[in-house]
């Protein structure tokens, strides 16, 4: 175990940087949910810009590799740089 003062079993360690004050709070995760072609996307990048964010995505079909037509996966256009997670997995 690590303690506050970079020690670990009474020995100095140098290789890792603890910080003084920690957060107890969890990130936020702003959840954006509604029908097929209601702008879902282009808010969630929005978002991400304002905010430094990322776009986890949780529809069921986007997560297949090949399955394109049917999907509305975003394309790098529409990403706008953002990295999406769970698209084509």
């Amino acid at each position: 175990m690590i303690d506050r003062t970079g020690t670990e079993s009474g020995r100095a360690i140098d290789h890792i940087s603890i910080p003084k004050e920690t957060n107890t709070m969890p990130p936020k995760i702003l959840v954006i949910t509604g029908p097929t072609a209601s702008g879902k996307t282009a808010l969630a990048v929005e978002l991400a810009k304002q905010y430094n964010g990322e776009v986890v995505s949780a529809d069921s079909m986007q997560i297949y590799r090949r399955m394109d037509i049917g999907t509305a996966k975003p394309t790098p256009d529409e990403m706008q740089g953002i990295p999406h997670h769970m698209i084509d997995v």
